[in-house]
């Protein structure tokens, strides 16, 4: 759709917008037609690369203003982390949502044509080795969560969901018969299906509903915007280093999995990448890495909850507690899915 506003090219003028002007109309086109999450988190990147711009309209954007960005932006500090450089992820993620904005302004008309398509302006980073938990900080982090979390929580641990697919997870989309969980409403537009353990099972089993969303609040909406700020303080309550977030849990599942010895091309389709490549650095992190007794103890149960290993003891009706070593603090083990069900149901956020 072409709009008739100081936006788009109109009345002849093909000096185009005010790149400040084009990013509010795409986070707001985002907002309508991707996610909420999605917008903020273009317009956080959108807004740290327009201010630094020298130009303000589009007809006059070149590359070499995005590669003067770059190279500037490569010397700049993370303020999270005193002394620590930008990460060169942090960058191409600017960049790129840039780039994104100009090229829906094309397909919406709002511009005649991209300035910077074609154009290589940085290699695609290599991310490399990925982070993930520890069996303790894994015990510490579900102590300290709230209730009205904890099962979400656990939900991301033992599926590997991001945490988009599993706020608009409805009631629909869990086959009680088979066991499964089909997400689809995913990243790569491809639905996958994750195979669902005894454990979580028992919880939806009790839980269950005829429609409605799986972790809506008690208004009926979907479970989105105060889950990474619940997580973080979580992390703090539990002193840990780094903050435990939805998709930290989605990378411990898949690295513990591939501890498990679960096949590359098995483990990318319950991750749902759409690239080989991404899922072959969680085997590099299993084939480099060191995992002692409770890390190798978690990995099989969890390859055990996706079916991907023989149960190594026979499951007690009724017992769901995460298979989390003790640790040498104050701090006992997570608190058991089925103990974890009477906090959840009050939930008002």
């Amino acid at each position: 759709m072409k709009l008739d506003l100081d936006l788009g090219v109109r009345n002849g003028d093909r000096r185009g917008p005010l790149l400040l002007k084009l990013s509010y109309e795409y986070v707001q086109w985002l907002l309508t037609y991707r996610s909420q999450e999605h917008a903020l988190r273009t317009d956080l990147a959108l807004s740290t690369i327009l201010q630094r711009l020298p130009i303000k309209h589009v007809y006059k954007l070149k590359p070499d203003h995005i590669r003067e960005y770059i190279n500037r932006r490569r010397k700049d500090f993370n303020q999270k982390c005193s002394g620590k450089p930008i990460s060169e992820r942090t960058i191409h993620i600017e960049v790129g949502s840039l780039r994104s904005m100009l090229n829906c302004a094309v397909k919406q008309q709002w511009i005649p044509h991209n300035p910077l398509a074609g154009v290589e302006l940085m290699p695609k980073p290599t991310y490399g080795m990925v982070d993930y938990l520890s069996a303790d900080e894994i015990a510490k982090f579900f102590q300290h969560v709230e209730p009205a979390f904890r099962l979400m929580s656990n939900f991301f641990l033992v599926t590997g969901a991001r945490l988009r697919e599993a706020a608009l997870l409805e009631w629909k989309e869990i086959d009680f018969n088979r066991k499964v969980v089909r997400f689809v409403r995913t990243k790569s537009k491809r639905a996958r299906e994750v195979p669902l353990g005894n454990d979580m099972m028992a919880w939806l089993t009790e839980r269950r509903a005829k429609a409605g969303y799986v972790f809506g609040t008690a208004k009926g909406n979907p479970r989105v915007n105060n889950v990474n700020r619940a997580m973080i303080a979580a992390s703090k309550r539990a002193c840990l280093i780094r903050h435990v977030h939805p998709h930290l849990l989605r990378h411990t599942f898949g690295t513990y999995l591939a501890f498990a010895g679960v096949s590359p091309y098995r483990l990318q389709a319950l991750l749902g990448h759409s690239d080989l490549k991404t899922t072959m650095n969680y085997v590099h992190v299993a084939q480099t890495g060191r995992p002692d007794d409770s890390i190798r103890r978690i990995a099989v149960w969890l390859s055990e909850q996706v079916g991907e290993a023989e149960p190594s003891s026979p499951q007690r009706p009724g017992d769901t507690t995460l298979p989390v070593p003790d640790v040498e603090t104050d701090a006992s083990p997570p608190p058991s899915l089925t103990a974890s069900k009477e906090g959840s149901r009050g939930s008002t956020d």
